[in-house]
């Protein structure tokens, strides 16, 4: 217990998906695991629009001072401009399909429609 907890790590069952064996690792049932990512223990930030990570990803921009001193709020990028996807105006087809199983099934797609 005392070699995980140096190495930074706590006892569990198994690690999880966002979790690596640590220290002594498994044996006999029990694991030493530790996050992947140290700002993985804070994920949400930003109002749960961003993850907290040590580094971004492409596609991705820097919120700063939102997950501590070591680590970056991570807010995917928005690539329609806000003021378009706003005022585009959206409404709604139906289209009705027989499937193999003979009933009816219907589809709705949304066509945006830009402001006059």
């Amino acid at each position: 217990m005392e070699d995980c907890m140096k190495a930074g790590g706590s006892i569990k069952e198994k690690c999880s998906e966002i979790e690596k064996e640590v220290g002594p690792g498994c044996s006999k049932g029990h694991c030493c695991c530790a996050l992947l990512d140290v700002c993985l223990g804070n994920p949400m930030c930003d109002d749960g629009r961003g993850l907290c990570r040590t580094a971004c990803r492409d596609g991705e921009e820097v919120k700063y001072g939102l997950c501590g001193a070591h680590c970056k709020c991570c807010v995917a990028i928005n690539e329609v401009p806000d003021r378009s996807f706003y005022n585009a105006k959206l409404h709604h087809h139906s289209t009705e399909t027989t499937n193999p199983s003979g009933s009816q099934q219907v589809t709705q797609r949304r066509h945006r429609t830009p402001d006059v």
